[in-house]
């Protein structure tokens, strides 16, 4: 009951990814000052007290972003090297060009099945690189 009565709702027209409730008391006052514009829109106080404000609510709204991200970070470096948790990161941080292990794997099989359609069996693919690149000449 008393935490419905205490939470208020602000509306925003930013994309704002965390929110604490100096942001919200940001977002409350540029709200009130363009209120205030809006009906005396040639004062230039205002105009410049809502363009500061503006700059306020996007330096905290950074700030707010790393610590959301930091405390990502430091929630899951405990729990992060257990296997499959680990191989999504490591996988999702890796370079996209350089293959992974499975991929190579992917890639040799069909290959090794591309040349067996072609030429005729798996046989044919051992012998192709042998006649190739070890040519055995007879004297």
């Amino acid at each position: 009951m008393a935490a419905n009565e205490a939470t208020k709702e602000v509306d925003t027209d930013e994309s704002i990814q965390a929110m604490d409730s100096h942001l919200a008391s940001l977002l409350e006052k540029e709200h009130d000052l363009k209120e205030a514009w809006r009906k005396n829109k040639l004062n230039r106080h205002l105009r410049t007290k809502i363009a500061d404000l503006g700059r306020e609510i996007e330096s905290h709204a950074k700030t707010l972003c790393a610590q959301q991200w930091n405390n990502a970070c430091d929630e899951a470096d405990g729990k992060m090297r257990k296997g499959t948790k680990w191989g999504l990161l490591k996988h999702l941080m890796a370079d996209s060009d350089k293959p992974t292990r499975g991929g190579t794997q992917l890639q040799i099989e069909r290959l090794v099945h591309k040349h067996a359609q072609d030429s005729g069996g798996s046989q044919a693919l051992l012998k192709t690189p042998g006649q190739k690149y070890l040519p055995l000449e007879s004297k």
